[in-house]
């Protein structure tokens, strides 16, 4: 992808983590706090040219498990609204400072897709999203083009975006990555550990295989 393309790498690390009983952001898998494995999986690739994260509940611990990581944090003070509104933020900063594009992703996804190339490439064309898709779920990061961010800035509530990517023109990348677990309860950290077995293991700080 021409680094004249530029985009913006975003995870959304503002929620409570209501089912999970703790800061799910800072329960450890394989070693590191879960926030830092979408954050880390952004940061390698060569294809985003800033990482940022929204944070909202909780921002000050957060931050402390960001401290070395070349990333940039905005709080976003009405995440109590639902992730919407920390996608809002996202849109209205990517929009505001010139980024073509932006790979979105929610900070309780541990592993999101290597390959953001090939997601960003569709949008080179006639789509106005991308995503990967695993075994027939969705996964993450979505990439947006400007026209869709413009659209994101109506978004409200939890499952706004979804909705919102039904009505887009969607093109949906087939992943063999468990780019769609993400974390709500306890069971749901044991399960990733199983399902990243691999994808732990690989440097995270060199860019991914494509």
């Amino acid at each position: 992808m021409p680094r004249t393309f530029k985009t913006l790498g975003v995870v959304l690390a503002a929620g409570e983590s209501r089912r999970f009983g703790s800061h799910k952001l800072l329960a450890v898998l394989h070693g590191k706090p879960l926030i830092q494995h979408p954050v880390l999986r952004l940061l390698s690739s060569q294809a985003v040219d800033e990482v940022l994260v929204i944070l909202g509940y909780n921002a000050v611990r957060v931050v402390e498990t960001l401290k070395g990581l070349a990333v940039r944090t905005f709080f976003n003070p009405g995440y109590r609204e639902g992730m919407a509104s920390s996608v809002r933020v996202a849109a209205a900063l990517a929009l505001a400072s010139g980024y073509d594009a932006v790979v979105l992703t929610p900070g309780d996804v541990p592993y999101p897709y290597s390959n953001i190339e090939e997601l960003l490439k569709p949008l080179r064309g006639c789509y106005e999203a991308s995503r990967p898709i695993c075994r027939g779920k969705p996964g993450f990061p979505v990439a947006l083009s400007r026209s869709a961010l413009r659209e994101a800035l109506s978004l409200t509530g939890d499952v706004g975006l979804r909705r919102k990517l039904a009505s887009m023109r969607l093109y949906l990348v087939t992943a063999t990555e468990p780019c769609n677990v993400d974390i709500d309860t306890p069971r749901d950290l044991e399960n990733a550990r199983i399902a990243g077995m691999d994808q732990h293991q690989k440097p995270s700080s060199s860019p991914p295989d494509s």
